[in-house]
């Protein structure tokens, strides 16, 4: 990139990421456009996603008429988060609380909100899949599926945990990895009104982690709340995770309905509301089955700052800590930073991006490969009691120097 070209900045991916980018490039004025190969608002699946340490992010990435409507974006519209947010998690066979931690302020968004909320102003291309990436001497092209081509300074690919851009970059060694040994049923369900009332009520309102002795985790979080005075318009992100035939036989390759008929049969020795959630799953309720997927980062050439990766591309987490959003929305500032001191000239394309990148790579090693270890731990009973979660929560580990003995997260900005 020349010294006085502007730079133009092509963004892969139009998810939360991708429009995230976008929004902060816009505020400050720098020429951008955005691709998709379809419209993430026409797929199906919605799931609940924390905001705590990343928070203050947003208000550096969303023009102030957005930011200001942030609340609308939550699982719960209607619900302002207090000082006492919690991480409960319970074993739950017993009943018994195993550990809280408090977040002060937290908040939950789902993907569908956040990104409905992002992607206002922002004219994405969609139908228009990236094929190839050209670099030539004063940037990057890229090239499209039908045909069409683009040419700018930077790409970003914003892209996801599968990430086409990461592949293209690194081939084999930009594959996600997976957990062979375990399951993972993600769904999102809505109850009939006197359910639905009972498990609203009785589920922690920020993150309800469960733990089964015999190697189950479940997680239960709000999704989604459209009407605060009708429980029956709620639904629920329930997520399991357990070991390979733990039901006698895997999930993958069975129908909806035998799906269903076991995942009730985990309930039977189960405390409450985990009880009532699988016995009355609707019969018809679509069971995902879904590999638990992760990409630990290994730098990658990227051109000399012509070519990037951002969130789940730069970092594919496993959920167990829920801290892919909160990554994610990381990588986005910092990105935009970068950016934004080349387009003012306080740094050059190559060292700027240089800069977010060993700063990426080295946050999204550590997280990863934390998340990995409770993934493995936490379907061991006893190694999960000196887990990752257990002593730190869902905190970012940049700014923890011990544990909080008083069970308090800590924000690290």
């Amino acid at each position: 990139m020349d010294a006085s070209q502007k730079p133009h900045v092509i963004i892969i991916g139009s998810g939360a990421s991708g429009c995230l980018i976008a929004q902060g490039l816009k505020k400050r004025g720098i020429s951008f456009s955005i691709h998709d190969v379809v419209d993430p608002a026409k797929r199906p699946r919605n799931w609940s996603m924390s905001i705590y340490w990343a928070f203050p992010y947003f208000e550096k990435l969303l023009p102030k008429h957005l930011y200001e409507r942030l609340q609308e974006a939550l699982v719960r519209p209607h619900y302002h988060a207090t000082a006492n947010e919690k991480l409960v998690i319970s074993n739950i066979q017993t009943g018994d609380i195993v550990k809280e931690f408090t977040y002060p302020y937290a908040i939950r968004t789902n993907r569908m909100g956040i990104r409905k909320l992002a992607v206002e102003g922002i004219d994405v291309v969609y139908d228009h899949e990236l094929s190839g990436i050209e670099y030539t001497e004063t940037g990057v092209i890229a090239h499209f599926a039908d045909g069409t081509s683009e040419a700018g300074t930077t790409l970003v690919g914003a892209d996801g945990g599968g990430s086409f851009v990461r592949r293209q970059l690194l081939g084999p060694r930009g594959e996600a990895q997976s957990f062979p040994d375990y399951e993972m049923v993600n769904m999102n369900v809505r109850y009939p009104l006197e359910h639905a009332k009972y498990i609203a009520e009785h589920v922690a309102g920020y993150v309800d982690y469960g733990v089964h002795p015999k190697g189950v985790f479940m997680m239960l979080l709000y999704c989604t709340a459209p009407d605060a005075n009708d429980h029956s318009t709620w639904t629920f992100h329930i997520a399991l995770t357990f070991p390979r035939g733990l039901l006698g036989k895997s999930l993958e390759g069975l129908s909806n309905s035998e799906r269903v008929r076991l995942l009730k049969t985990l309930a039977d020795d189960m405390t409450e509301p985990r009880r009532t959630i699988l016995k009355h799953l609707p019969d018809d309720q679509v069971v995902p089955y879904d590999p638990i997927r992760y990409w630990v980062p290994t730098p990658w050439d990227n051109h000399d700052g012509r070519v990037t990766l951002a969130g789940d591309a730069s970092h594919a987490i496993s959920f167990h800590r829920g801290q892919g959003f909160n990554n994610a929305v990381t990588d986005c500032a910092h990105f935009v930073s970068a950016m934004e001191n080349v387009a003012t000239g306080k740094a050059n394309l190559v060292d700027a991006i240089n800069g977010y990148e060993k700063e990426v790579i080295e946050r999204g090693i550590r997280e990863v490969t934390l998340s990995k270890e409770l993934t493995l731990s936490i379907h061991e009973w006893n190694r999960f009691l000196e887990s990752p979660e257990i002593k730190y929560g869902g905190n970012d580990l940049r700014g923890l120097k011990q544990a909080n003995a008083t069970g308090e997260a800590i924000v690290s900005n």
